[in-house]
This record gives structure tokens, sequence and C-alpha cells, in this order.
């Protein structure tokens, strides 16, 4: 692994910690309200979404109420 000290720090706090040349948490937070208010808008379409697993621990998180922060929990989402 290239960067573990960064890895370890990234597990205890995915929002906060940004990897080089990467999108923070934070960010990727903020792309899913954009993302449910578009998914609100047209609610009445079906979708399908391809995504990554950190992205959709985020939204799951996002959609059910639990702090992003704890979005790489899997007993949270469990």
């Amino acid at each position: 692994m290239a960067w573990p000290e960064l890895y370890a720090a990234w597990l205890r706090d995915p929002v906060g910690v940004t990897p080089p040349g990467g999108e923070s948490g934070a960010a990727v937070f903020e792309r899913i309200e954009v993302l449910c208010a578009k998914l609100r808008a047209e609610a009445a379409r079906t979708f399908l979404m391809v995504s990554h697993k950190t992205l959709l621990r985020f939204l799951i998180a996002r959609l059910v109420g639990i702090e992003p922060s704890r979005a790489r929990s899997a007993t949270e989402l469990a």
C-alpha cells in the first residue's frame, strides 16, 4: 500500500481526509445532496445508478440519516 498512514486516517475520518489529487468526503457528500435533489425532482422516473462503494455508502448514509463520518461502518449501514 502506497500511503498506509493516510489510508488509516481516511478510515477514521472519511469526510475530512482527502487523498492526494482526490476528492474529499465532504465534496462527495455535497454531490450526493445535488443527486438527491435531482432524484426527488424526477421521482416518477426509473433510474439505474452505477457507482463505486464509497459513493454508495455516502448515499445510503444520506438516505437513512446516518452521519457522513460514519458511512464506512458496515454495522451502521446493515
